[in-house]
């Protein structure tokens, strides 16, 4: 039976590649207010998912750009309606002169792209982890 790819944004390919400690991971989500505390369950949550990746290089995986993976889904600020990739109500520019329609989207949809540039791999193929590691 063939697997479907699982789909994983570009930037968060960047923490598969990393394969830091938990501890920094939290720090970092900490850092950038994903997290309210080093203990949340997000921290272990994306971890796990990581790391069960890593652990399993001959899965597929599919790079996309500016779509949900499993990670987006589990995160507290989506859950919280307060990811500014999701929800522009989100986004500080939200309402002002500066902001366009459809900023959030340009905005999430780029970040992937810039990540897999600098990675070297491209937005829609589907990948062995082992590829991307």
């Amino acid at each position: 039976m063939t697997q479907t790819p699982i789909p994983i944004r570009a930037h968060h390919v960047t923490n598969l590649r990393a394969n830091v400690p938990i501890e920094s991971l939290a720090k970092d989500l900490f850092a950038h207010k994903y997290i309210d505390r080093l203990d949340h369950p997000f921290v272990k949550e994306s971890f796990g998912f990581l790391q069960k990746l890593r652990e399993n290089p001959e899965v597929e995986i599919k790079l996309v750009a500016g779509e949900k993976d499993f990670i987006c889904e589990i995160c507290p600020l989506q859950l919280k309606n307060s990811c500014p990739d999701f929800n522009p109500q989100a986004n500080a520019l939200y309402g002002t002169a500066f902001w366009q329609k459809d900023m959030h989207v340009m905005n999430r949809t780029e970040r992937d792209y810039t990540a897999a540039e600098e990675i070297g791999l491209d937005i829609g193929p589907t990948y062995l982890v082992k590829e991307v590691l």
